[in-house]
């Protein structure tokens, strides 16, 4: 009822003004949508092993830049 109320008091106002709570409406779903796709991201990161680092890499790709 409320959304209905407030969609028919939408249809009279003028066209600059609908276009601004659209906009208003869409930058807030986006801002939702990043947040949260931040938080999910940078949880996983956190839930993630470290990654072992060779000691050496330098010297095992050594032989093969000589090679060019």
């Amino acid at each position: 009822m409320v959304v209905r109320r407030a969609v028919e008091h939408l249809r009279t106002r003028p066209h600059h003004e609908r276009h601004a709570v659209a906009l208003t409406i869409s930058v807030a779903i986006m801002a939702v949508l990043f947040f949260a796709w931040g938080y999910f991201f940078f949880a996983r990161l956190q839930e993630q092993e470290t990654v072992p680092v060779e000691a050496q890499p330098a010297a095992a790709a050594a032989p093969f830049v000589n090679q060019i």
